[in-house]
């Protein structure tokens, strides 16, 4: 079976431990089917780095590929879950520190977490309780820049209890961007109810 190229993913910091994980367990398959597999360019198993440079095209015998598969399925069900009808777990702990690049203070809580990982693009949602400090902290870590627009629809259709989006429609949003503008990062925050939302996604 022969693996085809794809366009490179964005940069992200996602899941670093995900790739020190598979790297680890994929190098008995061997390094040609480790650097040319599309699942490691999956933006879940990506740590932020430079763009990564053209793969060549390479092939795999039937054990070295069903080895390779086993060993996705697996890392995939030790994976942390969204828990987004039950706030406050260690899994979305994990979410929140993994995708806000901050650790977990004393004050955040009322923490939900969603992932939409199907298809070649992924979503993930939090929303949260925080004081001043803590909002504040999140815009520096992640190089976040006030915009004024409002009412994307990559968001809008988003059905959650705890996703206000009548709220969020009345609040300034910050965002982050790569360069070639195929991966984003927003946050809203109330500072009234103390209510934090954001969004990462790749287009």
């Amino acid at each position: 079976m022969t693996t085809t190229e794809r366009r490179a993913a964005h940069n992200s910091t996602y899941k670093k431990l995900a790739v020190q994980w598979l790297n680890e367990t994929l190098c008995l398959v061997s390094s040609s089917v480790l650097a040319d597999s599309f699942v490691l360019r999956n933006r879940q198993l990506l740590v932020a780095a430079k763009r990564y440079k053209p793969f060549k095209k390479h092939s795999m015998n039937h054990k070295q590929y069903l080895y390779f598969t086993l060993s996705i399925l697996f890392y995939s069900s030790c994976t942390p879950s969204f828990d987004y009808n039950k706030p406050d777990t260690e899994n979305n702990q994990f979410h929140y520190e993994h995708l806000l690049t901050i650790k977990m203070t004393p004050d955040v809580k009322n923490l939900y977490s969603y992932g939409d990982e199907l298809g070649i693009d992924a979503s993930y949602y939090l929303a949260f309780e925080c004081n001043l400090e803590t909002a504040n902290s999140i815009i520096r870590a992640n190089k976040l820049i006030k915009d004024e627009e409002r009412g994307n629809p990559l968001y809008s259709g988003f059905k959650q209890k705890w996703w206000n989006q009548n709220e969020i429609d009345t609040l300034t949003r910050y965002v982050y961007s790569n360069d070639e503008r195929t991966y984003f990062k927003y946050f809203w925050y109330n500072e009234s109810s103390h209510r934090a939302y954001f969004l990462d996604f790749d287009l």
